[in-house]
């Protein structure tokens, strides 16, 4: 039996109302878990300070860590997905597609 794999999902937050960011990645992290994989939200990771640098650099070595990745729909319009999007390719990641 496969173990279960953890997938980091990645998408659009600034710029959007914390009630869309909030509804688009608890909605892809139902998804995902209910088809069997460990959802990883950038929104449960707590930065060491409160900057977009830091919520960044926090995400990426939880990215690091994690099997495959998830793309929201909005990522393009993200910096932030952008640079997760560059990292995952770096390390190979397995792209999810739901």
């Amino acid at each position: 039996m496969e173990r279960i794999r953890s997938v980091y999902i990645s998408g659009q937050i600034t710029g959007l109302p914390k009630e869309e960011y909030t509804y688009n990645f608890e909605q892809a992290e139902f998804i995902l878990t209910l088809v069997g994989f460990k959802a990883v939200s950038p929104l449960k990771i707590k930065p060491l300070f409160k900057t977009w640098f830091w919520y960044m650099v926090s995400d990426i070595a939880v990215l690091c860590f994690c099997d495959c990745i998830y793309f929201l729909d909005n990522w393009e319009s993200s910096r932030g997905a952008k640079i997760e999007r560059k990292v995952a390719e770096f390390l190979r990641k397995k792209i999810i597609q739901l």
